[in-house]
């Protein structure tokens, strides 16, 4: 799979993230819903970290340092805003 797509679909479960994490955070759902929808999160997580483990392992990628900063950060602020719940 070629780099540029790989990022791309990693950013698309980003943005997915967000969205339900948000929606975790504003909608009145029940328990088992919200068991659900925290499982679906952690689901997209996984694929996230795949995505970045193929991105890492990639030869010819040149600026890894950034990518990898990019990747810690979001999880980081994603884990702080969760916390503050």
């Amino acid at each position: 799979m070629q780099l540029n797509k790989t990022i791309e679909m990693r950013d698309g479960h980003r943005r997915l993230i967000s969205r339900e994490l948000e929606r975790f955070d504003s909608t009145e759902l029940t328990t088992s819903e919200y068991e659900r929808l925290l499982h679906l999160i952690m689901e997209e997580t996984e694929e996230v970290r795949t995505l970045n483990d193929k991105i890492v392992n990639r030869n010819d990628i040149k600026d890894l340092s950034s990518e990898l900063v990019e990747g810690k950060s979001y999880f980081i602020r994603h884990r702080v805003k969760d916390t503050k719940t």
